[in-house]
Formats: structure tokens, C-alpha cells, sequence
């Protein structure tokens, strides 16, 4: 069996959309070094994404049927989708910083969900004595930095696809998004898993 021959990468969801609506041409992000430009004024600040984000998600547990996550997946993205909505946002340096933003409100709610994820590892440890086996809180300690190396690694992978155009600054930042979202849903779905 021989494998499918590698084409052209495929763009990252939130590029792939932005790129079809026509939000992305040639010459749109201007001079290099705009990516420093400040957007404090047209992003949402984090907090206010997070705010967003978990009435999102207790909307998505309200609804029921969410045994997949499928609910709470489908609130990922939707500030960023949101903030590139406004017309002063869609450039390449405005669709980075809204899905930066949005990193930075997932990346919150990772830390927040964090810490009762360790205790309850510590309790578990604690209750567990000196089985033999692994505790569960150095384990988790070294999951959590190994899937940080990986995030940087992999969005550093998406972020080289686009070669030496300015959508490398989407795709990087998109891909921070994402995964910094799928981790802390999972953090969020440990928690409700934990007796």
C-alpha cells in the first residue's frame, strides 16, 4: 500500500474561511513590523472573551446532550469570529490579535481549571499511598509540560507552512487558539469526570 501523495498543507479552519470570505489579500497586513501595531482599541480584551466563553459553555451544559463536548467544542472560536467580524479587524494583524485574545481567554480558564485538576491529583495520590505505581500529580505536572512543548512546537509548524507570507501570523495564532482551547475542555471535562 502506498501512501497518499502530500499536496499543498491544508489551512487551518479559521484561515481556510477568512481566506474564501475574501478577508485576505495580497498587500492587506501593510509595511512589515504592523504586527506590533496596537489593536488594544478594537480586541476585546481577554476577560471580556472569557466572560463570553463560559456563558457559552453553561449554555452548551444547560442545553444536555453534551456527553461528546461537542457544545462546549462549538465555543471555540466564536470570539474570534466575532472580533474579525468588525471591519477594522479584518487585516492580518487584526485576525491574529482576535485570535489571540481568545487564546489568552482560553489559556485563563486552562489555569483556573488547573488548580482544582491538581488538588484533586494530590487527593488521589494522598489516598492512594505508596501503591507502586505513578502519582497522578508529578504525571500531570509532566503531561502539562510536555503538551506545552508540543503546542509550541505545532503551532510553530503551522506558523512555517504559509512560507513567507504575512498569513503565518493567522495560522500561528489560530493554532494557539485552537489547542489552548481543546486543553483546558479537557481540564474541563477531567473536572466533571472527578468523583
Amino acid at each position: 500500500m502506498s501512501l497518499p501523495r502530500l499536496s499543498r498543507p491544508r489551512m487551518p479552519p479559521l484561515a481556510a474561511a477568512l481566506t474564501a470570505s475574501g478577508l485576505i489579500a495580497f498587500g492587506i497586513a501593510g509595511p512589515p513590523g504592523m504586527a506590533a501595531a496596537d489593536t488594544s482599541q478594537r480586541i476585546p480584551a481577554p476577560s471580556v472573551m472569557r466572560t463570553a466563553i463560559e456563558a457559552c459553555l453553561d449554555a452548551a451544559s444547560a442545553a444536555g446532550g453534551d456527553a461528546d463536548g461537542a457544545g462546549a467544542r462549538s465555543c471555540v472560536g466564536q470570539e474570534t469570529s466575532a472580533c474579525i467580524d468588525r471591519p477594522e479587524n479584518q487585516t492580518t494583524t487584526g485576525m491574529m490579535a482576535c485570535a489571540l485574545a481568545e487564546r489568552d481567554a482560553w489559556d485563563a480558564l486552562l489555569n483556573l481549571w488547573w488548580k482544582p485538576l491538581r488538588a484533586h491529583a494530590l487527593k488521589l495520590d494522598e489516598a492512594s499511598g505508596d501503591t507502586g505505581f505513578p502519582p497522578a500529580a508529578p504525571m500531570l505536572q509532566e503531561a502539562q509540560r510536555a503538551w506545552l512543548a508540543f503546542r509550541d512546537a505545532e503551532c510553530a509548524y503551522d506558523y512555517a507552512l504559509a512560507g513567507g507570507g504575512t498569513i503565518r501570523q493567522v495560522y500561528g495564532a489560530e493554532c494557539q487558539l485552537r489547542l489552548t482551547a481543546a486543553r483546558a475542555l479537557r481540564f474541563r471535562e477531567r473536572l466533571a469526570a472527578a468523583p
